[in-house]
């Protein structure tokens, strides 16, 4: 299953506003790519199959590359969670996109 989220991480110097892709495996695991700030960070971590998300990735800036460990969870077309950074804690928010709404473009 693939899945596009509209999201926020709100840091320290303010929202940052960023695409979440995900592509869940029959696993359960989970590997995608987190957009933001002008980067691509590959993520992969683990869906329990119902609300609950762990993503593990990269927070890459202008100043450094953070390991980051990410607990989102879903309900409905929402998410909610935290990104845990060493010493921080930060909160993320988005919302599902819908296929029309993404930048994957369907050849026939």
């Amino acid at each position: 299953m693939k899945q596009w989220y509209q999201i926020t991480l709100y840091s320290q110097m303010g929202p940052r506003e960023g695409k979440l892709f995900l592509h869940q495996k029959r696993d359960g695991s989970v590997q995608g790519t987190l957009s933001l700030a002008g980067y691509e960070n590959q993520v992969q971590g683990t869906w329990d199959g119902t609300e609950e998300l762990t993503l593990f990735h990269s927070l890459r800036t202008a100043i450094g590359d953070y390991a980051c460990r990410s607990v989102l969870h879903l309900v409905g077309n929402t998410l909610q969670g935290t990104a845990e950074l060493d010493g921080c804690r930060m909160k993320w928010s988005g919302a599902r996109l819908r296929e029309e709404q993404t930048e994957e473009k369907h050849c026939e």
